[in-house]
């Protein structure tokens, strides 16, 4: 009787071992996409909200609302280390093309057709990347973030992947243009 409860025992001890080990990987991903989120929105923040309205992501005259596409949308490895390896290089320990983002820049008033109009524009930055912690629903084996849109996370949606995850990041830029320093 002793040698089962023990096994018992061994096996819960194994089980709540793995959970853990998946749930740590788990926070580092989501970690890991905040980071990569708040630097893409420092990005377009430090661009000014002049130059933000002028062009659109693939370097265009167009005025908001735009978004990225699959052509102009940004990869980006997970625990790329920030070293001055060639880009051909291949380090241990990172996963290529982890994280998927998709930028927005939507007017402020929504109604707004002209850059007079605008009082300012709404940044929107979504970063998802395949979730292989969850042991019940595991992605396909042909899952990558470089196929994913942001209508994969919708639960709405009708091309919802319950293997997808994301953060989303949104700030707002106002028109600073006739703002004088003394």
């Amino acid at each position: 009787m002793a040698l089962v409860v023990f096994v018992i025992a061994v096996v819960g001890m194994s089980a709540m071992q793995s959970r853990g080990v998946e749930a740590q990987r788990a926070a580092t991903e989501i970690r890991e996409g905040e980071r990569i989120g708040q630097s893409v929105m420092s990005e377009l923040t430090a661009r000014g909200f002049s130059d933000v309205i002028a062009t659109d992501f693939s370097g265009s005259a167009a005025l908001p609302p735009y978004v990225d596409s699959a052509a102009t949308r940004l990869l980006f490895d997970f625990r790329g280390p920030p070293v001055d390896d060639p880009l051909n290089v291949t380090r241990p320990g990172v996963r290529e093309q982890f994280f998927s983002t998709y930028r927005s820049i939507l007017p402020i008033p929504e109604t707004a057709t002209t850059a007079a109009e605008m009082v300012g524009v709404q940044l929107v930055v979504q970063v998802m990347w395949v979730d292989t912690t969850a042991s019940n629903a595991p992605p396909p084996a042909t899952a990558t973030a470089g196929t994913m849109v942001p209508a994969n996370i919708d639960p709405a949606d009708g091309n919802f992947v319950s293997w997808g995850r994301s953060v989303e990041l949104r700030t707002v830029l106002m028109d600073n243009r006739g703002v004088m320093i003394p």
